[in-house]
């Protein structure tokens, strides 16, 4: 009988404990800096987006690679061109600074970015992007491999359905 009543008083001091604890530090927890982005309104509303960017993102690269659809909307390049921060030199920083923004939610919650391993972290200057022809682009020499398709009502470039065919069954070969 000693033993149960000192379980349960040493349950309630524990318990009571804790809860003196979430309440005198509560305060003082660190929360994540979010930098603002540069547009006046988001593709989505920000709790949404917060919650659910994954999945946009994860659902943007999959119409992308299997069906060659290329948009705007939920594409990680625009949310960089909007959300890039810069640094105290002018610069756009790198995912590796904390201050970037996906870095700032993504370190605090302790998730790995693996985007930016093939992808820019930072916008594309104009003077790059000039120059720049993905190897799928209508002005590449690889322009037999797409075809016109319309979508949302505007033409875009996909790729044609045998290329497809031998991307999705054969997997991808370099030149």
């Amino acid at each position: 009988m000693i033993l149960s009543f000192t379980k349960s008083l040493l349950t309630i001091m524990t318990v009571a404990w804790l809860c003196f604890c979430h309440i005198a530090f509560a305060g003082s927890i660190n929360r994540v800096e979010i930098p603002k982005a540069e547009g006046d309104q988001c593709v989505e509303p920000t709790d949404d987006m917060r919650r659910n960017h994954m999945e946009y993102l994860l659902h943007k690269r999959d119409r992308t690679l299997r069906e060659g659809v290329r948009t705007k909307t939920h594409s990680l390049k625009e949310c960089i061109n909007c959300h890039a921060v810069k640094g105290s030199n002018g610069e756009f920083l790198h995912v590796t600074d904390e201050r970037h923004f996906c870095a700032a939610c993504h370190n605090y919650a302790a998730v790995k970015i693996d985007c930016f391993q093939c992808h820019a972290d930072r916008p594309e200057q104009k003077e790059q992007a000039a120059n720049f022809q993905h190897r799928l682009s209508p002005q590449s020499h690889h322009k037999q491999l797409l075809q016109d398709t319309v979508l949302d009502n505007k033409k875009i470039p996909v790729l044609s359905p045998e290329v497809l065919d031998i991307v999705t069954t054969e997997g991808v070969k370099n030149d």
